[in-house]
């Protein structure tokens, strides 16, 4: 009987109804820590009750400020990791972009123009477009890519930029800890002036997060925030693990064994989850067997559980990987008893497609920076699924749609 493999990365569509609390929502403290007397001196240490003075600012730390670094998947990471992709704010549940210097979309130095396009949004005209340089191509690039496994990115309000902005230091004035590469001037917003739709706001991160208004055809900087609803900085921040699972292999037919999705609402705000469902490529093939989730509230970090099966309902003829390991640059491959590929960079996946039932072999040889080669091929048998130390399959799929998280993958939707 044909079987069948599935690797399933859960891309998680989140469509949440948000239940707030008429509690107000937590607000990260602002980072000022020195005192002052009324003429700008400086008074070290800060004055005590019933002193001249008190009561000031740095008298006071409520919610001191928390952060979190993310890797590219969303993974938590230790504090002194020395790259990260996003940053977790603990207090507001917010997530944010990181800047980088390496021309990508997320270098330090691209500027934008201010354009949006969407009626329900845009506050007035849309603004001025760009090709590739304004404020709804910077987003539309991150969401697109879904870049920190989420397509919901946004332009930050002024509260939630404001947020992350430290009065405690200034060129910038930012966690720079944490906030690599922030440059110390304008930033866009996401809303327009209340007494004019034409001007947009922008903040700046030089010194003290002044708040402005300027035309729309200026250029400055952008940084993209996600999570919750705008507006307001009390958020359900939802976190669905694990994030892909491997169902083995299948009789076509028959059911794989079941696995368990926790979702658990890392935010501040009660979560209220309507429905569970699975969608895209081949969603047919699998079936919700238990949802506690459905139709409850699940306060904050607080969890319920969806239990999911697979039944494979034909067999694949198509196989897409990505090849990577320590040091490997480059690779190149054969199928069966073909001919070896040309060299191929790591960046670039191995699209398989037409392939007869029965088994099959993919050998690959790695190549690293200095030109070494492996001396014997990386034969990845049957589906392809055993590991390798040195050189490994990082990610599988079985369609020639299903690279990554994309639009064939079958995907959970919270409702």
């Amino acid at each position: 009987m044909t079987r069948k493999t599935k690797l399933v990365i859960f891309s998680m569509m989140i469509l949440l109804m948000i239940s707030v609390s008429a509690t107000a929502g937590l607000v990260p403290d602002t980072g000022q820590t020195i005192c002052y007397d009324d003429t700008g001196n400086i008074i070290d240490p800060c004055p005590q009750p019933r002193e001249a003075f008190y009561g000031q600012d740095a008298n006071y730390t409520i919610n001191p400020p928390s952060y979190t670094k993310l890797d590219a998947d969303g993974n938590e990471l230790a504090d002194t990791a020395a790259s990260w992709t996003m940053v977790r704010d603990n207090i507001t549940g917010l997530i944010w972009e990181v800047k980088t210097d390496d021309n990508s979309v997320h270098d330090k130095d691209n500027k934008y123009t201010w354009y949006d396009s969407n009626p329900d949004t845009k506050w007035g005209d849309a603004g001025t477009p760009g090709d590739g340089t304004d404020t709804e191509d910077f987003i539309n690039e991150l969401n697109s890519s879904n870049y920190g496994g989420h397509s919901d990115w946004r332009l930050p309000t002024r509260e939630e930029l404001r947020s992350i902005i430290n009065y405690g230091t200034y060129d910038p004035v930012i966690d720079t800890d944490y906030f690599p590469n922030t440059v110390s001037c304008w930033y866009w917003l996401s809303g327009t002036d209340a007494g004019s739709c034409e001007f947009p706001m922008i903040m700046s991160f030089y010194y003290d997060g002044f708040v402005d208004n300027v035309g729309k055809s200026n250029s400055y900087y952008a940084r993209a925030v996600r999570a919750g609803q705008s507006g307001s900085l009390d958020y359900s921040v939802i976190l669905i693990s694990p994030g892909s699972v491997d169902f083995g292999s299948v009789d076509v037919g028959a059911v794989s064994q079941t696995k368990t999705f926790t979702i658990t609402n890392t935010g501040t705000a009660d979560l209220v989850i309507g429905t569970i469902s699975i969608s895209g490529g081949d969603s047919s093939e699998f079936g919700i067997e238990s949802d506690e989730c459905t139709g409850q509230t699940i306060v904050p970090s607080g969890t319920c559980v969806v239990k999911v099966v697979f039944s494979p309902l034909t067999s694949q003829t198509g196989a897409t990987f990505a090849i990577s390991g320590a040091g490997v640059t480059h690779y190149k491959y054969k199928l069966d008893d073909g001919s070896y590929s040309e060299e191929i960079s790591v960046a670039a996946s191995i699209n398989l497609s037409g392939l007869t039932q029965g088994s099959h072999t993919l050998n690959v040889i790695g190549k690293d920076a200095a030109g070494s080669r492996q001396t014997a091929p990386q034969a990845l048998h049957g589906l392809w699924t055993q590991p390798n130390p040195w050189l490994r399959v990082s990610q599988t799929t079985l369609s020639q749609s299903r690279a990554g998280a994309g639009p064939g993958m079958p995907q959970m939707q919270v409702l």
